[in-house]
């Protein structure tokens, strides 16, 4: 598991693989167009936890994707999944709603 509570930024796509967690939930200057998912979990603890959501698109190809916010929060993020994923919304002070 690795919760990165700091900041991180680059244009660069961002790859989550292997087993274990990658939790995100700074609001980050990362301006990378993609994020890829092909194994383990990616936790968002933010709207705002993969920078602006302009033109940013989330691809599942395996593995987990959680949104977790504990108050009402819009997720702006595009999302494909192409192969068996899962997509978790968790809002651990109240009710999912989604």
């Amino acid at each position: 598991t690795l919760n990165d509570a700091g900041q991180f930024s680059g244009t660069g796509d961002l790859t989550k693989s292997g087993a274990g967690f990658l939790i995100l939930g700074a609001a980050y200057t990362y301006s990378g167009a993609n994020v890829n998912v092909t194994a383990g979990n990616l936790r968002l603890d933010s709207a705002t936890a993969l920078g602006g959501t302009g033109g940013k698109v989330i691809n599942l190809s395996g593995g987990n994707l959680q949104l977790r916010s504990t108050a009402t929060t819009t997720f702006g993020y595009a999302t494909a999944v192409t192969a068996t994923a899962t997509i978790n919304v968790d809002r651990p002070s109240g009710t999912n709603t989604n």
